[in-house]
C-alpha cells in the first residue's frame, strides 16, 4: 500500500489520546513529558477525575527524570466530542477497554473522522489488530503499539502491523516512539499478547500452579521473582542470562554442560484450574501480603523503584 504520513516523526506536534484509563492516562502523561500537545477524549463518567489522578502521581517522577524544554500539564485539553478531539492530530493513541466489538466500532469511528495519513497505535494487551482493524477504509494506518503499566515510566514498546497494516506506517510509528526515548520491538508476526504478556502470562501460571498445590506461598513466589530473577532480568534477559551462566562458554557451553536441562518436568504451561475455592485463597493470601498498604501506595513504590532502577541503570 502506497501509505505516506501526515508528517516525518520529528515533526509531531499534537498527540490524541483516546481513552484515559491508567494505560490512557499514562500515554498522557508521557507524551505531555515530551512537549506534545495532548488532546484526551473518554466518555466515562469519572475520565477527567481518573486522568487528573494519573497524572498527580506520574508528573514527579517525569520532572525528576527530567522533562523536555516546552513540557508542560498546560498543553492537556479534554474534548468531549471524538471528532474534534482528532482534527488536528499528528498521531492517535487508543486506549479503550479490551472489548473486540467496542475496540471495532471506535475504530470504524476513528477512521471515519481522522485523517489518513495519521498513524493510529491501539494499546491493546491481546486483542488483534487484523480482528480490530475490519471494514475500514484506511486500516494500513492501524497496528497495535503495546507499552508495560505504567506507560508514562516502562521504556518497553511492542509494535504489531495487523494483516493490512503498511510498512511505511510501522517503521513510522518505530521512528516516532523512538526518539520518544522508548525501547521498541518492531514485531513481524501477530501473535495473541504479543512478547510481554505471553511471557508475564507464563510465569504467572507456574506461580498459580505452585500456589495451587501447596509449593510455596504467595510471599515465596513474588519474593523469587523481586529479589531473584528481576534483579537480574534489569540488567540481562534470559538469554544472556544463560549465555553468560558458564564461564567464557558462553550459549554453547551452557547447553553442552546442562543437557537435558528443559526437558526437566519444571513447568506446566497449561493453565491451572482456579475453582471459587482456589480464587478465594489467592486473593486472601495477596490481601494479606498486602496488608494495610493500599492500591495506590503499591503503585507509588512500585514506580519510585522503577525510577531509581532506570536511574542505576543508566549509570552502569
Amino acid at each position: 500500500m502506497n501509505w505516506q504520513p501526515i508528517c516525518d516523526a520529528k515533526s509531531v506536534k499534537n498527540i490524541t489520546c483516546v481513552g484515559a484509563g491508567l494505560i490512557g492516562g499514562g500515554w498522557a502523561a508521557y507524551f505531555l513529558s515530551l512537549g506534545f500537545n495532548v488532546t484526551v477524549w473518554d466518555p466515562g463518567k469519572t475520565a477527567v477525575k481518573n486522568l487528573e489522578e494519573v497524572l498527580n502521581a506520574a508528573w514527579p517522577l517525569l520532572e525528576k527524570r527530567g522533562l523536555a524544554p516546552d513540557a508542560s500539564r498546560s498543553r492537556l485539553q479534554w474534548e468531549d466530542n471524538l471528532d474534534t478531539a482528532l482534527e488536528n492530530a499528528d498521531y492517535v493513541q487508543e486506549s479503550a477497554p479490551e472489548n473486540l466489538a467496542l475496540k471495532q466500532s471506535l475504530f470504524s469511528d476513528i477512521d471515519k473522522a481522522l485523517d489518513p495519513r495519521v498513524v493510529v497505535g491501539s494499546s491493546t494487551s491481546g486483542l488483534l489488530m487484523s480482528h480490530m482493524a475490519t471494514d475500514l477504509e484506511n486500516p494500513q494506518r492501524f497496528m497495535t503499539c503495546h507499552p508495560f503499566n505504567p506507560s508514562y515510566l516502562i521504556p518497553f514498546v511492542e509494535i504489531v502491523p495487523g494483516e493490512k497494516t503498511s510498512r511505511q506506517a510501522s517503521l513510522w510509528a518505530e521512528s516516532f516512539f523512538t526518539l520518544g526515548g522508548k525501547q521498541v520491538a518492531l514485531i513481524e508476526k501477530e501473535t495473541p499478547g504479543f512478547i510481554g504478556n505471553r511471557l508475564q502470562a507464563a510465569i504467572w501460571r507456574e506461580c498459580v500452579h505452585m500456589l495451587n498445590n501447596g509449593e510455596a506461598t504467595v510471599e515465596q513466589l513474588d519474593m523469587a521473582v523481586t529479589q531473584g530473577l528481576a534483579l537480574r532480568w534489569a540488567l540481562v534477559g534470559p538469554f544472556m542470562t544463560f549465555h553468560s551462566a558458564v564461564h567464557d562458554g558462553g550459549m554453547r557451553g551452557f547447553l553442552e554442560k546442562f543437557n537435558g536441562f528443559f526437558d526437566k518436568p519444571w513447568s506446566r504451561m497449561d493453565s491451572p484450574k482456579m475453582d471459587k475455592e482456589k480464587i478465594e485463597q489467592l486473593i486472601r493470601a495477596t490481601e494479606s501480603m498486602a496488608g494495610e498498604e493500599g492500591t495506590n501506595d503499591i503503585v507509588r513504590r512500585r514506580d519510585n523503584g522503577v525510577s531509581a532502577i532506570m536511574d542505576a541503570l543508566e549509570n552502569t
